[in-house]
């Protein structure tokens, strides 16, 4: 859709995405620990993402990857769109391992939380074009898996239009940072920032959210998709 030609739909889709259902995710997701890339809390965290996906009744993979001694998976659910003579795919995604230590609830279990949450929501209704859901697995390595599932989509010729990464978008030490969020884009994906300043205007009342737009930064998976000549942002 066009910004400003929204409907009562998208309305009731930013209504269901309360506090109840993202919470209930993140807090699943850091019952595991720290999970470390290649590690069996990560192996056991992805697992739990992939059957999230699965009783949602979306089409799950785990897309495997290598690199040098390091090894995961990244964890894709397809929702196809209903208009089945377009190739469009967007993709919504963040990372699901952490750093040693931690448990990685902003760092990125926010992220990864939102991505199941809106694939919740969102599968309940349709969508014209593809959408994929997609958790990373390898960025506290230097974005391995999202390289790979990059370069994978590239090699397939995946008309991938755009990319919405979230990565630490649940942290606020008060309600002021609480509304603000910062998009990061690189010049060609600028016009996905602009489309998510109109979504934030015109959704206000339902979401609250103050953008601040920023420039490029390659400090997450968004990155990966630049790479390759996709357009992407950073929610942060």
């Amino acid at each position: 859709l066009e910004a400003g030609s929204y409907n009562e739909d998208l309305v009731s889709l930013f209504q269901q995405l309360d506090e109840t259902i993202y919470l209930g995710y993140l807090e699943n997701l850091t019952a595991f620990g720290p999970r470390v890339t290649g590690t069996q809390e990560c192996e056991d965290a992805g697992e739990y993402i992939y059957n999230e996906f699965l009783d949602m009744g979306l089409d799950v993979r785990y897309h495997y990857w290598e690199n040098y001694e390091l090894f995961g998976n990244n964890i894709e659910a397809t929702y196809y769109g209903k208009n089945t003579s377009s190739d469009e795919i967007y993709i919504i995604c963040a990372h699901y391992d952490s750093v040693p230590g931690s448990p990685g609830a902003d760092d990125d279990g926010s992220g990864t939380a939102a991505v199941l949450a809106a694939a919740y929501v969102m599968s309940q209704y349709e969508f014209n074009h593809t959408i994929r859901f997609v958790t990373f697995d390898g960025e506290e390595q230097g974005l391995l898996g999202s390289h790979e599932y990059a370069e994978e989509a590239y090699a397939n010729g995946d008309n991938i239009i755009g990319v919405l990464n979230g990565d630490m978008i649940g942290y606020a030490e008060n309600p002021t940072q609480a509304s603000y969020i910062k998009i990061y884009a690189n010049s060609q994906s600028v016009w996905i920032r602009d489309i998510i300043e109109d979504v934030a205007l015109d959704f206000y009342d339902y979401c609250g959210w103050e953008i601040d737009p920023q420039g490029a930064a390659y400090n997450s998976d968004h990155a990966s998709f630049w790479t390759f000549g996709y357009n992407a942002v950073m929610y942060h």
